[in-house]
């Protein structure tokens, strides 16, 4: 079902199980050794503007005319990366992440959060006690990694990188010295 959001005049809908989304994966930051696509690739961070991540950004690919187009026009947030590729998951995939003995307090979603510049754009949202989990459960104010960062959230972003599948931009990726 279709919604028109007045506030930015363009269509909203709920996102589906049966959709597939992307992930924009920077090089070299986002990827392993091995190149293949690192947890990091999924931390909230506090972007230099100030502003702070409470999702993980996100394309649904059944909204996004040209996926190549819509990642390519991205800005890395890290000094010296290059946008390579994106990530593809399933939403229900996404969804369906079960933290082994967390007592059913780990809740990850899906939401749709368009924008007029992005339609397409949707976010990864994380709770974890009935708090919606952000930047600062990644970093400290001053933009600097914790030096302990929850067990449970640190199992989360590691299945979103298990479970996606590298869509490289460029052909032949695998032979450049990206990463």
């Amino acid at each position: 079902m279709y919604t028109v959001s007045k506030r930015q005049g363009i269509n909203m809908e709920s996102v589906k199980d049966e959709e597939q989304v992307a992930r924009a994966i920077f090089s070299p930051s986002f990827l392993n050794p091995d190149k293949s696509i690192g947890p990091y690739a999924y931390y909230m961070v506090v972007m230099p503007s100030g502003s702070v991540e409470s999702d993980i950004s996100i394309f649904r690919m059944k909204l996004c005319d040209d996926i190549y187009a819509t990642i390519s026009s991205l800005h890395p947030r890290t000094p010296g990366d290059v946008v390579c590729g994106y990530g593809k998951l399933s939403v229900g995939d996404i969804r369906s992440i079960q933290i082994p003995d967390s007592s059913g307090n780990v809740r990850v979603d899906v939401k749709a959060f368009p924008s007029k510049k992005y339609p397409s754009h949707a976010g990864v949202v994380i709770e974890m006690d009935e708090r919606q989990i952000n930047a600062y459960d990644f970093y400290n104010p001053n933009r600097e990694p914790l030096e302990s960062i929850n067990p449970h959230l640190l199992f989360v972003v590691r299945e979103l990188a298990d479970q996606s599948i590298f869509e490289p931009l460029l052909d032949g990726y695998e032979n450049q010295n990206l990463a």
